[in-house]
């Protein structure tokens, strides 16, 4: 992404993620994670809100003028990396953080980032996702309108991906594929997305 879309996104989009955001942070400090991990951290905001809170985060993006502008913009430690492939140690985390960052990659890089958190969590690990669901009422059924033109105007294999992933079941039923049990929930009806606490089946 160049870096005038970067600075654009930041202004328009990250303030309408801002409380989840800061939901997410609660959650986290709920759970007295300290160590997390922000996957596909773009801006650096989520990482930014969470060191405000005393925790030890860390983003890993792999667009080299988004992680030089989470570090010149909210002094957020960004490395960049590949989110399949992360370079972080075994159970080096108490907490990951995935928001917006599943629906539009193809599926085996989906796979690849859950098996990379499983490897990164620690054993009583936990993960907070906010992704697309699949529409529940008439509110969030509207909101998929609009979410989809959006996608759209992301380009072409953004919005296959997308496509494929809300025909799949959307976060519901991405977590069933991936074993991951729901713990939290928050609905965001006007977004046709949720918000996730959960964690493997087989951790903690």
């Amino acid at each position: 992404m160049n870096r005038l879309l970067v600075k654009i996104y930041d202004r328009l989009l990250e303030p309408l993620l801002y409380s989840s955001k800061r939901r997410a942070a609660v959650w986290l400090r709920e759970t007295q994670a300290n160590r997390v991990l922000d996957l596909c951290s773009g801006t650096g905001a989520q990482v930014r809100i969470l060191r405000q809170r005393n925790m030890e985060a860390v983003g890993v993006d792999i667009d080299t003028n988004m992680v030089t502008h989470a570090f010149t913009a909210n002094g957020a430690p960004v490395i960049q990396g590949d989110a399949g492939l992360l370079p972080l140690a075994d159970d080096s985390v108490e907490a990951v953080v995935i928001f917006y960052a599943l629906h539009d990659k193809n599926p085996h890089l989906r796979a690849r980032m859950m098996s990379e958190s499983r490897r990164v969590l620690s054993k009583e690990g936990r993960l907070v996702i906010l992704e697309f669901e699949k529409a529940w009422n008439t509110v969030s059924r509207l909101a998929t309108g609009f979410t989809w033109l959006i996608e759209r105007l992301a380009g072409f294999e953004h919005a296959r991906n997308s496509k494929a992933f809300a025909r799949d079941g959307g976060l519901k039923g991405f977590m069933q594929r991936h074993g991951l049990v729901e713990l939290r929930r928050h609905d965001i009806e006007m977004g046709n997305s949720a918000m996730v606490l959960c964690k493997f089946a087989d951790k903690g």
